[in-house]
């Protein structure tokens, strides 16, 4: 059943919000200084602009009016020519099966890549695994049996200038 052919799909969750939102205006208008009344009705605000949200996306596949704004406001679109900074985090727990083992791994990189740089670094594992990065730019899922990423978190975004 498409949303044209059965708005009340979403229409009902539009009448919630209009509800919570004169809701929380009365409540604002009576007193804006009682916590008591104005912050769960904003709370009731924020909850059916939710379920509006979710009722929307199912019946029509449109995503929230609401975090379109919002992401405008945070960060205006610069246009598609212009030069964008993006910012990459990575954090990994890598677990060291066998140091050895890295370290041949290590090796057998250099001579592949042809980059023998990082010599100045020392045979510890953490001077291991900063080689292997500079010399590929880090790829953990190939350094077979050696080391295992066991843990990893990564964002992408804006850069904060």
């Amino acid at each position: 059943m498409t949303a044209a052919s059965n708005p009340q799909m979403f229409l009902a969750a539009a009448d919630r919000l209009t509800s919570a939102i004169e809701r929380h205006a009365l409540a604002l208008a009576q007193d804006p200084d009682d916590p008591a009344e104005v912050v769960p009705a904003a709370d009731a605000v924020t909850e059916a602009a939710r379920e509006y949200a979710d009722a929307v996306f199912d019946a029509t596949g449109w995503g929230s009016p609401f975090v379109q704004t919002e992401q405008e406001d945070e960060h205006p679109r610069p246009a598609a020519d212009a030069p964008r900074d993006i910012r990459v985090k990575t954090d990994y727990v890598l677990r060291a099966k066998d140091v050895r083992a890295a370290a041949g791994v290590l090796r057998r990189r250099r001579a592949v890549t042809g980059r023998p740089g990082c010599d100045d670094l020392g045979d510890d594992l953490s001077d291991i695994v900063h080689a292997l990065f500079l010399i590929d730019g880090w790829d953990p899922g190939s350094y077979g049996e050696a080391i295992e990423a066991v843990g990893q978190e990564w964002s992408a975004g804006p850069s904060e200038e």
